[in-house]
């Protein structure tokens, strides 16, 4: 947990940083129409939008189904009399083709419209 913690706690000075310089930016001519908006007005306007609620079942359902993934497979797996150094394999297996498919997936993103490639 402090590998993980140490480097996203030096994270916040980092932002707090970039975020002080963009502030201080000259060219702050064009601003956004939600500046003094309301959070529910910020959600009405997001589920107004088609595209907002499309990417929010996608996240919704990929995280999902990590979730279900890494929660019951390794016990389903054991379960069938593996060992653990299988449903190891199997997970690593199941990282690299994800890996692999992310990959991939950017590569066609680069090259059709994302639209169609999801």
């Amino acid at each position: 947990m402090f590998t993980i913690a140490v480097p996203t706690l030096l994270m916040v000075p980092a932002t707090l940083f970039i975020c002080g310089l963009k502030n201080t930016e000259k060219n702050t001519s064009v601003k956004p129409k939600t500046e003094n908006a309301g959070i529910s007005d910020l959600f009405k306007r997001a589920f107004k939008n088609r595209s907002y609620i499309f990417i929010v079942l996608g996240f919704f359902t990929c995280g999902f189904h990590m979730a279900l993934i890494t929660n019951h497979l390794p016990t389903q797996i054991t379960s069938y009399g593996m060992s653990s150094d299988t449903t190891a394999a199997i997970f690593s297996v199941y990282g690299v083709a994800t890996m692999i498919g992310a990959f991939l997936v950017g590569i066609m993103c680069s090259k059709f419209k994302m639209k169609n490639v999801l």
